[in-house]
């Protein structure tokens, strides 16, 4: 499993969390914001790991806007 793999795991495990009620909004922002989505670009090679970097960023940033409201 690449790193981008392992960050989107770890974003689905959050996102299940939060949506179970596990976490409230607030944690799921605070472990959003630490997804090292950025850095997992770096570790993939070539145009599908870039593509894929870039929707996985703009899913965790629109997500983050989305529970902030809410939190």
């Amino acid at each position: 499993m690449n790193h981008i793999d392992t960050v989107e795991q770890m974003f689905q495990d959050a996102k299940n969390l939060y949506e179970d009620k596990v976490i409230d909004g607030k944690e799921f922002v605070n472990i959003l914001r630490g997804l090292d989505v950025q850095n997992a670009i770096t570790m993939g090679i070539g145009d599908e790991a870039f593509s894929k970097k870039k929707e996985l960023q703009a899913i965790v940033e629109k997500t983050i806007t989305e529970v902030s409201l809410t939190a």
